[in-house]
């Protein structure tokens, strides 16, 4: 049995008189209702006496208190607090493949080829984008992407997308994969690519 107080909107004259009101769980019927004008003291006789939650929550302190558990449930809660942890991270050419095969749709998904233009024309994996880290301008395009995205590196070996991902890890990019053994592995593994 559920018990509660109608304090404030049916207090009496006197003080010392509430209308205590009881409600059998799992009901909503106003019927269920069985109200009674008595005073606190028989009350406290007739049920749990010396409530403890009761005591605390009437108490000013108490009310702050809870208040104040409030709010901070609330800004726990809150959707601006999640966070996504920073990746960095170093995956074979199987992983890479998956990783592409599962976020095909994903336009914040991006393959990043870090080779030259001579060797990206060789041989790419599909939909990959060239970004020559031996160029000059490569750190400057780099601050042009969008570091919320996530990033799929690779090269020849694995050496130069090390190296990448290294630096866009200084710059604060969210989510960054190097493929190791680079495209010499990928081809292989029998892993499709692009020719010219």
């Amino acid at each position: 049995m559920i018990v509660f107080a109608l304090a404030y909107p049916f207090r009496r004259r006197e003080p010392e008189k509430t209308l205590w009101c009881t409600l059998s769980k799992g009901t909503v019927d106003k019927n269920a209702l069985n109200c009674s004008p008595v005073s606190k003291e028989k009350f406290d006789s007739d049920s749990n006496k010396n409530c403890i939650f009761e005591k605390i929550m009437n108490s000013k302190i108490g009310k702050i208190g809870f208040g104040f558990f409030l709010i901070l449930m609330w800004a726990y809660c809150s959707p601006a607090q999640v966070t996504v942890a920073p990746l960095f991270q170093s995956i074979p050419p199987l992983e890479f493949f998956a990783l592409i095969e599962n976020n095909k749709s994903n336009p914040d998904f991006i393959i990043l080829d870090v080779r030259t233009p001579a060797e990206f024309s060789q041989a790419r994996i599909k939909n990959s984008i060239l970004l020559d880290i031996r160029s000059k301008t490569f750190p400057i395009n780099l601050m042009k992407l969008d570091k919320q995205k996530t990033y799929l590196l690779y090269c020849r070996s694995g050496n130069r997308s090390l190296k990448a991902l290294e630096m866009m890890r200084q710059m604060n990019f969210m989510r960054v994969y190097n493929m190791t053994g680079g495209i010499l592995k990928w081809y292989r593994l029998g892993l499709p690519i692009v020719t010219q």
